[in-house]
């Protein structure tokens, strides 16, 4: 079952985030992506772990939201995407995006 994998996933972010593991967070995210092409909640902290991320530019940013919400526009009304817009100046028109 996707959802409960998803959650499993999060889980584990959780925690290598907690033992400051960003790196592996971010690769497990990807890694469920992969797995689970409907996790839009995975996609949502990959973003946000790519926008924490100083050493992630910010076009690469931009780029991988916009293949995120290109194949599942929902993204963009999940309040959690809402708040990632507001702290890391992400601007979605017309199916572009940019990152401040």
């Amino acid at each position: 079952d996707g959802a409960k994998r998803e959650e499993t996933y999060q889980r584990l972010i959780t925690l290598y985030e907690a033992c400051g593991q960003k790196d592996l967070a971010a690769e497990t995210c990807v890694r469920g992506i992969g797995e689970i092409e409907e996790a839009a909640g995975l996609k949502v902290t990959h973003i946000r772990l790519m926008c924490q991320d100083a050493a992630v530019g910010r076009d690469f940013c931009a780029q991988t939201i916009q293949e995120y919400i290109c194949r599942q526009p929902e993204i963009l009304e999940r309040e959690e995407f809402l708040e990632l817009e507001r702290e890391y100046g992400i601007k979605v028109e017309e199916g572009q995006v940019w990152a401040e």
